[in-house]
C-alpha cells in the first residue's frame, strides 16, 4: 500500500491542507509548529481512527478528540486520503465527532466508484496490521525507543513461515468459536456454564426437598403431640364443666331469703347513716356534758367586793371633814383618798375580762356547732339536740353491729361457693383458649404439610442426565482446547524460524549504518540486545543515538519480514535527530534504498538531509 494524497479539511492545527505523495522518498521539511506530528497522526487516524477514551495527563483528563478537534469548533473534523493497493486506488473519507457514534467512514474504490465493505480497521484491510503493529513497524516517530511483540506480528510472521499452506488465524478462530459453544473465554456463557447453572439450581431444589422431608417429620411429630394435648384438655374441660355446674347448683340452693335481703338493705342504710356522722361524736358529747357541769359550778361562786375602792372613798370623805379643822391636812387626806379610789377603779377595769364560765361556754359552743345549729339557741336546747344525735348514733352503731353478726353467721358457705365458681370459670376459659390455639396450630401445620414437595425422584433423574451431558460437553471442550494448544505450540515452533532471519537481517543493517560489524540478538518477545565483547547487553546500556539507530534497523528488518522483503510504506517523523553526521548519512541512504521499491515519507524541521 502507498499513499497517493491527503486532503485535510480540519484536523488539529491543519485546515484545508492538501499534499500529493509519490513513490520513493517524500521529504517534507517544515518549521517547528507547522504540524508535522499532527499530519502523521492524521494519516494514522485515516487508517485506524482515533481514541475516544480519556487518559489523565497531569491534572487534566484528555483524549484524541481534545487533541485534534480544531479550537472553537464542535462539529466534525477529518478529511480524506487516497491510497494505492494491489494496483487499485481507494479514497478513504473519515470524519470524527465528539463521540464515537458520530464518526463517519467510507472507503471508495476509485475505478468503480463503489463503496468497499470494511469489517476490520482500514489499516488491517490494506496492510494486514493492527494499529499497535503499525506503530511498531511502519510508523517511526522521533521517540521510537521501545519495541515489543504483538499477537498480530506473531500470526503474520507465522503465516509467512508456513508459506501460506495453512491459514492459522482462521483455524484458530474456528476452534475458538467451537469452544465458545461450551464455555466462553470471557464472561459467562456456553453449554457447560448453562449445565452448571441448571445443575446448581437442581441441587438447591434437592436440598430444599431434603429439608422439606425433615420438616414433614417435625410436623408429623408435632401433630401427634397436639392430638394428645387436645385429648387431655378436652377431658379437663369436661371435668371443669361438671364442677361449674355443681358450684352453680350449690350457690342456687344457698341463695339468700327475703328476710336476709331486707337485713342487707337495713345494714346498707345504717352504714350510710353511721358513716355520715364524725367518729368523735361520742367523745365530743361527753366533753360538752363535762363543760356544762363546770359552767354550772362557776355560776355558784360569789364575786368579792372591791375593798380598795371603799377605802379610797372613805379617805376622800375624811379629808373633806378635816379641811374644816386643818385645811392642809384635809387636802392631803382627800388627795390620798382620790388616788386610792382611782387606783382601785383602774384595777377594776383591768379585771373586767371574760369569766371562766364565759370561756367554758365558748368552748362548749365550738364543739356543739359541729353537730347542731347553735344560732340564737340557749345551752339547754343545744344540749338536748346534741344528746339526741349522740343517742341516735349509738343506737345505729349497736344495731349495725348486731345485723352484721347475724349475716356472718348465716352466709359463710355462700361466699366460699361464689369464689370457687369464679375460679372454676376462669380455668375453664383458659382451657378453651388453649384448645383454640392448638386447633389453629394444627390447621397451619396441616396446610404447610400439604404444600411440601417431597418427591426426589425427578430431581435425581435430571441431575443424572445433566451430569452425563456435562461430561460429554466437557470432553468436547477439552479436546478442542488440546487441539488449540497443539496448534499454538506448532505455531510457536514455526514462528521461531523467523527469529534467526530477523537477527541476521538486523545485524546486517546495524553493521551497515554504524560501519562497524555489530551483532544483534532478538528473542521471541522482540527484546533487542547488542553483543559487545562476547556479552549481550540491553539497549539501555547504550547512548540514545545507538538505541534509536538499532531500533530503526530492527523495524526495517521486521517490515521486510512482514512484507516478504518488499517494504511498501514507511512513515518517519524526524527520527534521526540524535544521530551523528556519519550515522545520519548512512541511515538516510538506507531509507533511500528502501524507497526504491516502496514509499518513504520523511518529516523534518532541519536542513540536514543526508542522502535524501
Amino acid at each position: 500500500m502507498k499513499i497517493v494524497s491527503v486532503n485535510i479539511s480540519s484536523f488539529g492545527k491543519l485546515t484545508n491542507w492538501k499534499h500529493d505523495f509519490s513513490n520513493g522518498i517524500n521529504l517534507l521539511k517544515e518549521d517547528n509548529g507547522f504540524g508535522k506530528t499532527t499530519l502523521c497522526a492524521f494519516i494514522r487516524a485515516m487508517l485506524y481512527g482515533i481514541g475516544y477514551n480519556y487518559t489523565k495527563v497531569g491534572d487534566e483528563r484528555i483524549n484524541d478528540v481534545k487533541r485534534y478537534m480544531p479550537w472553537g469548533s464542535n462539529g466534525l473534523f477529518g478529511g480524506s486520503m487516497v491510497v494505492e493497493h494491489n494496483g487499485e486506488k481507494y479514497r478513504i473519507e473519515r470524519f470524527f465527532g465528539s463521540k464515537a457514534t458520530q464518526e463517519q467512514l467510507s472507503v471508495i474504490r476509485l475505478s468503480t466508484g463503489k463503496s468497499v465493505p470494511i469489517t476490520t480497521s482500514v489499516g488491517e484491510y490494506f496492510w494486514g496490521l493492527t494499529a499497535d503493529s503499525f506503530d511498531r513497524s511502519a510508523y517511526i516517530p522521533q521517540e521510537s525507543v521501545e519495541m515489543s511483540s504483538t499477537e498480530n506480528f506473531d500470526q503474520k510472521l507465522a503465516n509467512l513461515v508456513e508459506s501460506g499452506q495453512v491459514d492459522y488465524d482462521k483455524v484458530v478462530e474456528n476452534i475458538r468459536n467451537y469452544k465458545k459453544r461450551f464455555k466462553y473465554e470471557r464472561g459467562l456463557g456456553g453449554s457447560l456454564y448453562e449445565l452448571d447453572r441448571q445443575e446448581m439450581a437442581l441441587t438447591q431444589q434437592q436440598s430444599a426437598i431434603v429439608a422439606n422431608r425433615k420438616r414433614d417429620e417435625q410436623i408429623a411429630l408435632r401433630l401427634s403431640q397436639i392430638d394428645k394435648e387436645e385429648q387431655q384438655l378436652l377431658q379437663r374441660q369436661q371435668m371443669l364443666q361438671q364442677q361449674v355446674e355443681q358450684a352453680q347448683i350449690a350457690i342456687a340452693q344457698s341463695a339468700p331469703s327475703a328476710e336476709q335481703l331486707q337485713t342487707k338493705q337495713r345494714i346498707a342504710e345504717l352504714e350510710q347513716r353511721v358513716y355520715s356522722v364524725p367518729k368523735q361524736l361520742v367523745e365530743d358529747s361527753q366533753q360538752c356534758q363535762q363543760l356544762l357541769g363546770e359552767i354550772d359550778r362557776q355560776k355558784t361562786i360569789k364575786k368579792k367586793p372591791n375593798v380598795l375602792l371603799i377605802v379610797g372613798v372613805l379617805l376622800a370623805l375624811l379629808g373633806v371633814g378635816l379641811a374644816f379643822v386643818n385645811l392642809v391636812v384635809g387636802i392631803v387626806v382627800s388627795v390620798i383618798g382620790l388616788v386610792v379610789t382611782v387606783v382601785s377603779l383602774s384595777k377594776g377595769k383591768a379585771k373586767n375580762k371574760p369569766t371562766v364560765a364565759e370561756e367554758l361556754t365558748k368552748q362548749y359552743l365550738q364543739i356543739a356547732q359541729k353537730y347542731v345549729n347553735t344560732y340564737q339557741k340557749d345551752i339547754a336546747t343545744i344540749q338536748q339536740e346534741l344528746w339526741n344525735i349522740a343517742s341516735e348514733y349509738s343506737k345505729d352503731v349497736e344495731v349495725l353491729s348486731a345485723l352484721k353478726a347475724t349475716v356472718r353467721q348465716t352466709q359463710p358457705a355462700l361466699a366460699v361457693d361464689t369464689g370457687k365458681l369464679a375460679s372454676l370459670q376462669q380455668t375453664a376459659q383458659q382451657v378453651a383458649v388453649q384448645l383454640r390455639e392448638l386447633s389453629a396450630e394444627k390447621g397451619r401445620l396441616t396446610a404447610e404439610r400439604g404444600h411440601l414437595n417431597l418427591d426426589l425422584a425427578p430431581i435425581s433423574d435430571q441431575l443424572m442426565n445433566f451430569e452425563q451431558q456435562r461430561q460429554k460437553d466437557l470432553f468436547a471442550f477439552q479436546t478442542a482446547q488440546t487441539v488449540m494448544d497443539l496448534l499454538a505450540q506448532a505455531k510457536e515452533n514455526l514462528s521461531t524460524s523467523y527469529i534467526p532471519k530477523l537477527c541476521n537481517r538486523c545485524t546486517q543493517l546495524v553493521s551497515r549504518v554504524l560501519a562497524v560489524p555489530t551483532e544483534v540478538q532478538v528473542d521471541a518477545s522482540f527484546t533487542v540486545k547488542l553483543l559487545q565483547n562476547g556479552s549481550a547487553k540491553n539497549l539501555a546500556f547504550f547512548s540514545r543515538g545507538i538505541r534509536e539507530l538499532t531500533l530503526l534497523c530492527f523495524r526495517i528488518a521486521l517490515s521486510e519480514l512482514l512484507f516478504d522483503g518488499q517494504i511498501p510504506f514507511l512513515l518517519v517523523d524526524d527520527a534521526f535527530v540524535n544521530f551523528d553526521e556519519d550515522n545520519f548519512v548512512r541511515a538516510t541512504q538506507l531509507l533511500k534504498d528502501i524507497a526504491t521499491n516502496g514509499q518513504v515519507i520523511y518529516f523534518t524541521c532541519h536542513n540536514r538531509k543526508g542522502r535524501l
